[in-house]
């Protein structure tokens, strides 16, 4: 290998190093905290904008945020649901393993059917209407929440306690269709910490965990595990965020932090990994010709 090649190898070593740092979507709330929806914070987020604002504020019980503020809903939340998401596009690949995570948080307000949590995980809209409830979208998304035995609010009826619940929306669906759900054994309050994590695999294998606590408790074995490939997924548009269905008396209540959607880390290590030890054996190669 002449002097030339080599070094556009480690060009091109340096380029997927940096395309394996930049495969992720990822917002802390700490950039740019009075203008999170104008741009210039870490990404931008589309939707329900007026009904959420970046503070700095503590919450008087349970855990808090990581950092120096957080995104917290806010009186325009009051009785409505109230939806944001930001694109996506460049990094999700329904081909590949796929991940995301946030941090929920709160005051002591205890989830019920018209309190609840919502982390979109994929849809091919940004209308908050249509987001709430299922219009023309292709989507998937978690909830913590109390569904209501008898449907309603854009959701198929679903008999369950507090729950973490797993939906789903074709663009033939006017309701979101519950493809599994884990039942708490005990009354859920949002100041409990909600560190929530999911999984898709590239087949299409769903995993759903989660840990009570500070923020970055690791999450424990899956909760969730079910296989769903029905969403068309190639192509397009895509979205993620979060939303929260409050009432007038909650409408402070809701906040989160650290929300992460990327293709897992280890995956693209293995990749960078491999490269290097292939660019070492190049080197040793190119000096026994020397």
């Amino acid at each position: 290998m002449n002097n030339h090649l080599f070094y556009l190898f480690l060009l091109g070593l340096f380029l997927i190093v940096g395309k394996g740092q930049a495969l992720a979507v990822s917002e802390t709330w700490e950039s740019r905290p009075l203008e999170p929806f104008s741009g210039l914070g870490d990404v931008l987020w589309l939707g329900d904008t007026d009904s959420f604002e970046v503070t700095d504020a503590t919450w008087p019980t349970g855990p808090d945020f990581d950092g120096f503020r957080s995104l917290r809903s806010n009186s325009n939340a009051g009785g409505t649901t109230s939806t944001i998401v930001t694109e996506i596009s460049d990094t999700f690949d329904a081909a590949v393993d796929f991940n995301w995570s946030i941090f929920a948080s709160g005051n002591s307000a205890a989830i019920t059917s018209s309190k609840r949590f919502d982390l979109i995980l994929l849809s091919d809209s940004d209308t908050p209407s249509s987001l709430e409830s299922p219009s023309s979208i292709n989507g998937y998304k978690l909830s913590l929440w109390d569904p209501l035995a008898g449907g309603g609010e854009g959701h198929a009826g679903t008999l369950l306690d507090d729950s973490l619940s797993l939906w789903k929306a074709t663009s033939s669906d006017t309701e979101w269709q519950l493809l599994d759900a884990y039942e708490f054994d005990f009354g859920v309050d949002m100041n409990l910490g909600w560190n929530l994590n999911v999984t898709r695999s590239r087949v299409g294998e769903w995993n759903v965990s989660f840990a009570n606590g500070a923020a970055s408790t690791l999450s424990e074995t899956p909760v969730i595990t079910v296989t769903d490939n029905t969403v068309p997924l190639s192509g397009g548009t895509w979205y993620s965020g979060l939303g929260v269905m409050t009432t007038a008396t909650d409408a402070t209540d809701f906040g989160v932090d650290n929300f992460v959607t990327a293709i897992p880390e280890p995956a693209t290590a293995v990749f960078i990994l491999g490269a290097l030890a292939l660019g070492v054996l190049l080197l040793r190669e190119r000096r026994k010709r020397t």
